[in-house]
């Protein structure tokens, strides 16, 4: 489902790359009717329909930057801003001062609005304009002939607050649902007839049949980050807030609090028509599960994660596109680290697995079709061939599957460490550009800036930073040191890129007394991916060590922070080459980490307590302690 504007500013959407169709339509498809489109993505400025001007409610802060139209005064008739005059911030305060709440305006200034709502005429019900109509004197003459005190209009400007929805609105000639739903599948299967029946399964077998697509839990988590707990109209947001009842332990109290990801039971977002009826709900939810000493196990039953999109997500999504088109909101990062995520062996051979039992399952619902399917047993319809087969070609011949590379103890635990761009589902040497192969600020801690490959590769094979780790859901976190009030504490707490950012972090050769104190006035410091100086009680984490941002192969070179960046790059894809010499011996100058690296990468036999070598043949080693 992909969104875009056009050169006239009309919102389309496109679903598989087809043809595309203006956005209103998928919102009529989803059930929304005009005037609630209008109200989703609009506020609303209020008229008094007087028998020869127009009164105007004033919100004064959505003046800021018009052009004023009339001389408008206070109620002695001071006049606060002259006709033609662009309308400041001071003219807003004086507003807010005199106590202005209505204006009288001429006929003009309602003129060439749009109307927010349907009007209806109170005696005959006989319906007068409708939603997103524009305003024009004859329908102005047709209000007023009808009584009509009071009408809305969309408040738009041309500077953060454009009409794109509205535009699009007026571009779309379906009417209600059914034509929505029936242009949406003249797209997908020109030709077909549409029948009732075909046009609703196609529609919900689209955008949320769970068979088609699966959101998975990291997909809902950074979609409820990126969408959901920013809104404060969803179910989820106004839920989350409620008044949980005192009988509500403080665990599960907290529980509830930090699920942004899931949304809550269902039954609160459907049973249930207003937020009033909502918490109601949750509240009963909380009393049936008697919450004192409640396990983790029964909450996580009545809290249900939804895989696939609802129209309220969809919804969503276009808003931020608008409001991003007002020139609010951020544009993602797709280099970021917090929108890139390591799917490891598990995961890539779950999906070859499940890839094999679709096959099985086709196979068994052939020869149950078939006409000898009487007296069949469990054995005689499943095949396990094909699932054994699609793993064996995992494990064989995939793009990912490596010959482990055992030069030396580094060369091996290099390769297990070892993250690729590359492969099925990822990017191609000859289609990546500079961006994906280039540092990023958040690689700080996770991805090792000189370790890459030379040649067609770089930076598309990255090795993990000396402290990286992956966490539940794929993302690379480091470890820091948590600051308190300017002193420097041994807790360490891992990070990932997307909850880095909101962090004040110290380097780790920020000097600090026998007291763990920060010393220097001023500390340098990342903050939302920049270097700034903070003061030590601004400061809330600290790096653990400053080899944390380099590999294995890198911090294994002496000295450096002294080599040119290309020759450290050489030296640690040449460090893995070496071959190892039949009497090892402590190198004269080291960096500590040769130990460790030697210990862990298991190629070697390590004695439980330190000691003499006495004696050593093929078959045995004798350690005197």
């Amino acid at each position: 489902l992909d969104f875009e504007f056009d050169a006239k500013d009309i919102v389309f959407f496109r679903v598989d790359r087809r043809r595309k169709m203006p956005v209103t339509i998928l919102l009529k498809a989803l059930g929304y009717m005009p005037e609630q489109i209008l109200k989703e993505f609009f506020d609303f400025d209020a008229f008094h329909v007087e028998p020869n001007h127009v009164r105007f409610e004033v919100v004064p802060e959505r003046l800021r930057g018009e052009v004023a139209r009339f001389d408008i005064a206070d109620k002695h008739g001071k006049v606060i801003v002259a006709k033609d005059k662009r309308i400041t911030v001071k003219h807003i305060r004086d507003m807010e001062a005199a106590g202005i709440k209505r204006i009288d305006a001429p006929d003009e200034f309602l003129l060439g609005r749009t109307l927010a709502h349907n009007v209806v005429a109170a005696d005959t019900g006989e319906i007068l304009a409708n939603a997103n109509d524009e305003i024009t004197e004859t329908l102005l003459a047709k209000l007023r002939e009808a009584r009509v005190s009071k009408i809305q209009t969309l408040f738009t400007n041309d500077l953060d607050q454009g009409p794109y929805i509205s535009q699009t609105l007026r571009a779309d000639e379906t009417a209600d649902r059914t034509q929505a739903r029936v242009a949406i599948y003249r797209m997908m299967r020109p030709g077909e007839p549409p029948t009732e029946d075909a046009v609703e399964t196609l529609f919900n077998g689209l955008f949320f049949a769970e068979e088609r697509y699966d959101l998975s839990a990291v997909g809902r988590m950074k979609f409820n980050r990126r969408v959901g707990v920013k809104s404060e109209t969803s179910w989820q947001v106004r839920l989350r807030s409620l008044a949980l009842p005192r009988e509500a332990d403080q665990e599960l109290r907290a529980y509830f609090r930090n699920v942004p990801e899931l949304s809550l039971n269902k039954v609160s977002l459907d049973g249930a028509s207003t937020e009033a009826e909502a918490q109601a709900l949750v509240e009963k939810m909380f009393h049936d599960l008697k919450p004192k000493g409640i396990d983790r196990q029964k909450l996580d039953t009545k809290v249900e994660t939804r895989f696939t999109l609802s129209p309220r997500d969809i919804v969503e999504v276009i808003r931020i596109l608008v409001e991003l088109r007002n020139g609010r909101g951020e544009i993602d990062d797709i280099d970021h680290l917090g929108n890139r995520r390591v799917r490891s062996v598990g995961e890539l051979a779950e999906n070859q697995f499940r890839a094999g039992l679709v096959r099985v399952e086709r196979a068994v619902k052939e020869r149950l079709s078939q006409a000898e399917s009487e007296n069949l047993m469990p054995h005689d319809l499943i095949n396990a061939k094909p699932i054994s087969a699609a793993i064996k070609e995992f494990f064989g011949s995939s793009q990912l599957s490596q010959f482990m590379d055992q030069t030396n103890p580094l060369s091996e635990i290099t390769h297990k460490r070892r993250v690729s761009a590359l492969g099925p589902g990822g990017l191609t040497r000859e289609r990546a550009g500079f961006e994906v192969r280039d540092v990023h600020p958040t690689h700080y801690g996770r991805v090792c800036p000189i370790e890459t490959p030379e040649g067609p590769n770089i930076g598309l094979i990255n090795s993990l930073a000396l402290f990286a780790r992956t966490n539940r859901y794929g993302f690379l976190e480091t470890p820091y040191r948590k600051v308190k009030d300017g002193r420097v504490t041994n807790d360490i707490e891992f990070l990932s890129a997307i909850e880095e950012g909101h962090y004040v972090i110290a380097q780790a050769n920020a000097s600090i007394d026998k007291a763990a104190r920060l010393t220097d006035s001023l500390v340098s410091c990342r903050f939302k991916n920049e270097f700034e100086l903070k003061s030590p009680e601004e400061v809330q984490y600290m790096d653990v060590a400053p080899s944390q941002i380099v590999s294995v192969a890198a911090s294994l070179i002496p000295f450096l922070e002294h080599d040119d960046a290309n020759r450290a790059l050489m030296g640690s894809n040449m460090q893995r080459q070496a071959v190892p010499c039949l009497r090892p011996e402590k190198p004269l100058v080291g960096t500590g980490v040769e130990r460790t690296a030697a210990v862990d990468s298991g190629t070697c036999v390590t004695a439980l307590r330190g000691g003499m070598v006495d004696y050593v043949d093929a078959n045995r080693i004798v350690v005197r302690v």
